[in-house]
């Protein structure tokens, strides 16, 4: 799936909400993401075809997980440093040019709960998208994702 949809980033960036209830169970739960650049860092590489290319920002990510309790409580896990990165696999990714996928780089249960990832890297606070004396506005996504 690719979203969120191309926008100008620097000015608007979509966000999308998923219903997650049937994923979650008793016990310990992962929310793991695969990020990739999208259509806001494409990369010019030679023999690759591109429509166009450039960086206006390098992949980030919001998240947030809202669970509500048999009690009514609301429990809200959301993305900061506490969260760990590390590169997968994807070793580019361009809506027009296809994907490179390196298969050694691959890691066995990364989303899986119980996981060591403690060798990973802490992810890095970030502040909005957009520039500094205008932040781009987030907004629900629009469309359908490009399947």
């Amino acid at each position: 799936m690719l979203e969120p949809a191309n926008t100008d980033f620097r000015a608007r960036v979509q966000y999308a909400t998923y219903d997650v209830t049937d994923r979650l169970r008793r016990g310990g739960n992962t929310l793991a993401v695969a990020l990739g650049n999208g259509i806001s860092n494409v990369v010019s590489t030679a023999d690759r075809y591109r429509k166009l290319y450039g960086n206006i920002s390098d992949p980030k990510l919001v998240a947030q997980l809202e669970i509500t309790l048999d009690d009514g409580t609301v429990r809200r896990i959301t993305s900061g440093t506490d969260w760990r990165t590390t590169l997968g696999p994807t070793t580019s990714s361009n809506w027009y040019g296809g994907e490179d996928y390196d298969a050694r780089r691959e890691i066995p249960g990364w989303d899986e709960p119980g996981r060591d990832r403690s060798t990973w890297p802490s992810a890095v606070a970030l502040g909005r998208p957009g520039r500094a004396e205008e932040p781009a506005v987030l907004s629900a996504r629009e469309t359908e994702p490009v399947r």
